[in-house]
């Protein structure tokens, strides 16, 4: 459940910018963390799981824009 929640926060607010500080994740989620019972190292790692995911479909996404888009000119 805690994972839920950090992954909902995460996404909701790394759209409003580039790069997500992993110290100012873990001191907005620390409440959250501490009701789960969860110790400092395991929020973190939970913080890099959900950082690493979106920013692989952030990859992801703009590799298959930019193939596309070659697609499209050489149609």
């Amino acid at each position: 459940m805690a994972a839920k929640s950090l992954e909902t926060y995460v996404e909701a607010h790394e759209r409003e910018r580039e790069h997500l500080p992993l110290g100012e994740i873990s001191a907005l989620l620390a409440p959250a963390a501490e009701a789960a019972e969860l110790g400092e190292e395991e929020l973190l790692c939970s913080v890099r799981q959900v950082r690493r995911r979106i920013w692989q479909e952030r990859y992801e996404e703009a590799v298959r824009t930019c193939s596309d888009r070659q697609d499209s000119q050489q149609a």
